[in-house]
């Protein structure tokens, strides 16, 4: 069985881009700005998100604040005019949580993460019956503990 699940934790890189669809479904895309493990090693992933989750990060993010994305990968494939095939990986974000506020932000920022399961085209209502939002929980930083390395 394969399964597409992933989390990502960084940075937005510019103000979210919210728009609606033709037929009146909010939608928002956005960059983010992930560390990886060696210094100046920084991948820019592409996100998008739906409905209820698209509002949210639309009302609340802003560039430079920190959110942990979790969602699913998606591969656009096309041809350009001139017959080159292209591709490109989205995320396509379920899930949100604010880790931080953008710099100079005075606006409150929501106290629970937002799960919208009907921004995966797998999600059966009738299967996961009513979903709620869940409360982050604290975790102290002092519990991360990262292996040593072995080269």
């Amino acid at each position: 069985m394969d399964y597409n699940n992933l989390g990502l934790i960084g940075r937005l890189t510019a103000n979210p881009d919210y728009a609606m669809s033709q037929t009146g479904h909010p939608r928002v895309t956005f960059t983010l700005a992930v560390n990886g493990m060696k210094e100046n090693d920084v991948s820019f992933i592409d996100c998008k998100a739906f409905e209820g989750t698209a509002n949210l990060i639309n009302q609340y993010c802003q560039k430079g604040q920190q959110v942990c994305v979790q969602g699913s990968l998606r591969q656009d494939r096309w041809e350009d005019q001139t017959g080159a095939k292209h591709s490109k990986l989205t995320v396509i974000v379920n899930n949100i949580q604010f880790l931080s506020r953008a710099k100079g932000d005075q606006q409150p920022a929501p106290q629970t993460d937002h799960y919208a399961p009907e921004a995966n085209p797998y999600f059966n209502p009738e299967s996961t019956g009513n979903a709620q939002p869940v409360a982050p929980q604290a975790v102290p930083a002092s519990s991360f503990q990262m292996p040593p390395q072995q080269f």
